[in-house]
């Protein structure tokens, strides 16, 4: 038995291995049983899944600069191209490549001296700590952001142990590539990067600080570059930055994300981009000048607004993913009982940010640097879970750090108080935002064929959600589905008065009464009024232009299906669609292109495989909607 425990490092970290890779297993079980596990719904996780379709479909560039970073949907359309879209392998890779930057970062702690009690305590940490698997499971930019930050300290730790000049240069711009690679998928990590050229430049180091900055716009700068010449204009990482800070800084911003999107969200939008193109400026400049016109005229409000935020970027509570709502985060118990482990890993975190400034730990340099960089950057932004979860590297290796010299005998009590304190203080509760996140569901729902769980999902939804508008349009959409068009036609028309701005409704209501003949001109009547709204709108030009197949005007059916695929390359109904007209109109080879595009985009289409086959055994009628 001696002989066994003697030998600890034998056993002790393939059983850790073994319980994270078990821990992760059980929570893609727990989830997959969610609505949303194989459909992607919901604000960003939805944007991030439609730009890697469009990808797949040809378009590099979207039609207008992205708000999103570009690296992380190409990575999606990757990880889509292998696993055939199947979203339950795209998650378990996002995972598993995660999983392996949690070994190389204990590898790593090994490879600095760390002493064994210390790194075992870390990885117990990363394997057991479940707020990494669900961020890290998620469509979401930051899924990516660990094995590149992982990648920037063993690059620094490599050139901080070469004596030969020219390889720790060359590993010092090779860290600046990977921090690069880190901005452009989520431009808030330019903190950390920034954090450690201002650290080498000011320890006397400058060369190798330079070094670094090459490497980091190395990356960054062909990006801006290539999308500046595309789009004939200077155009950086992402779009609306500006108004991320904006959102942190304004009159009425709590910290968090407090403006969900919905009415108010686009008539700021709108009304933000109506002053850009008057003034002749981008909407990112009219939204910092916003928040520096607040900072002018309320200062004490402001301070106490960075205050409120500096205590908020570590509430237990803020596990958002994307714009998910809590009730649908917490839905797995996992994620809901890791809440309570938050409290305990900071206060052991407090004790080994103390312990390490007083033993002063070199080997916790880069920790300090990332931890305070995406700290202050927050502060200075709007508060998240899901930005959080870059830190979780020197979250966790302070709380092993503090754990391993915690004095035990004399403070044994803390830890016991604190984790009983949460369990009464921090309970989780999955009725926050419920109607949000049952909106959400029952958006999928409804893209899985489920009528009636969407139906009630989303009656319970129209009760408190924030846009109240789109959940009737949705709700109009199933009863057009069971026949009931008297009920769709109150609920579109429900939903067009309380949000005029919004074309859904108008195009909703053209394609309830395009259905009836004694209707075409007024289905054409709303058609029109919501192209003016939305002319850049796939679905809008895809139902017009099946509208205008259905009245025998194929010509201009074509044309917009055009326009269509012209707003969103990957989207696979217009071809289809297109695929129908050209076989209607005696051009089967055209036809079996348009099937076979469709078929590319959705390769487990069974209707579009339907079609190609038609068309490829001689048929010259018609094929499926």
């Amino acid at each position: 038995m001696n002989l066994i425990f003697r030998r600890v490092d034998l056993w002790l970290v393939p059983c850790l291995l073994v319980c994270g890779i078990l821990l992760r297993a059980e929570y893609l079980r727990e989830y997959a049983q969610l609505l949303n596990f194989d459909v992607p719904a919901g604000p960003d996780v939805m944007e991030y899944d439609l730009r890697a379709r469009e990808i797949l479909s040809g378009r590099l560039f979207p039609k207008v600069p992205d708000i999103h970073a570009p690296l992380y949907p190409l990575f999606l359309a990757l990880l889509y191209h292998v696993s055939n879209y199947a979203l339950f392998p795209v998650r378990l890779l996002q995972l598993l490549l995660n999983f392996g930057a949690w070994i190389a970062l204990t590898k790593l702690l090994e490879r600095k001296g760390v002493n064994f009690k210390t790194r075992m305590i870390f990885l117990a940490c990363a394997m057991f700590y479940p707020v990494a698997f669900f961020h890290q499971a998620e469509i979401i930019s930051e899924s990516l952001l660990l094995p590149f930050l992982t990648a920037v300290f063993w690059l620094l730790e490599l050139a901080d142990t070469e004596f030969d000049l020219k390889k720790r240069l060359l590993r010092m711009a090779g860290a600046g590539c990977a921090a690069g690679l880190a901005a452009v998928t989520h431009p808030l990590s330019l903190s950390f990067a920034g954090a450690v050229i201002l650290y080498r430049f000011f320890s006397k180091a400058r060369r190798e600080a330079l070094v670094f900055l090459a490497g980091l716009l190395l990356v960054i700068a062909p990006v801006v570059l290539i999308k500046s010449i595309h789009y004939g204009k200077l155009t950086g990482i992402q779009q609306n930055g500006g108004f991320n800070i904006w959102l942190g800084n304004n009159p009425d911003a709590t910290g968090g994300c407090y403006l969900r999107p919905g009415p108010v969200w686009r008539k700021l939008h709108k009304a933000a981009a109506g002053e850009a193109e008057a003034r002749g400026i981008s909407t990112d400049r009219v939204w910092l000048e916003k928040s520096a016109k607040f900072w002018i005229q309320n200062p004490l409000q402001g301070m106490k607004l960075y205050l409120k935020k500096a205590v908020m970027v570590w509430s237990p509570a803020e596990l958002i993913a994307g714009a998910d709502p809590m009730a649908l985060v917490y839905r797995t118990h996992l994620v809901r009982y890791g809440v309570f482990l938050l409290p305990l890993l900071m206060c052991f975190a407090v004790a080994g940010i103390t312990a390490a400034i007083k033993n002063k730990e070199r080997t916790a340099i880069y920790f300090f640097l990332l931890g305070g960089a995406l700290y202050a950057a927050q502060i200075l932004t709007v508060t998240s879970g899901r930005y959080r979860l870059a830190m979780l590297p020197a979250l966790l290796y302070f709380a092993a750090y503090g754990i391993s010299c915690f004095k035990w005998k004399k403070f044994f009590a803390v830890p016991l108080i604190v984790f009983g304190a949460s369990l009464f203080i921090l309970p989780p509760s999955p009725a926050e935002g419920a109607h949000e996140a049952a909106g959400i569901l029952g958006e999928a729902a409804i893209r899985k064929n489920q009528g009636a769980k969407a139906f009630k999902l989303l009656s319970f939804a129209r009760e408190g959600c924030n846009d109240p508008a789109r959940i009737v349009n949705q709700l109009g959409m199933l009863l057009e589905r069971s026949n009931d068009f008297k009920g769709a036609e109150k609920a579109y028309k429900e939903a067009a008065a309380g949000d005029p701005e919004s074309m859904e409704s108008f195009m909703n209501l053209g394609n309830l009464y395009s259905r009836f003949p004694a209707k075409h001109k007024e289905a054409q009547k709303y058609y029109k009024k919501a192209l003016k709204m939305s002319p850049e709108s796939a679905l809008l030009r895809y139902n017009y232009g099946v509208f205008l197949a259905n009245t025998k005007r194929p010509a201009e059916a074509e044309k917009e299906l055009l326009r269509a695929l012209e707003c969103d390359s990957s989207y696979h109904p217009a071809y289809n669609q297109l695929g129908i007209i050209a076989l209607q109109t005696g051009r089967p080879e055209v036809a079996e292109k348009c099937f076979s595009a469709a078929l590319e985009l959705v390769p487990d289409h069974r209707g579009y495989r339907n079609n190609l086959q038609f068309v490829r055994n001689g048929n010259r009628s018609s094929a499926n909607n």
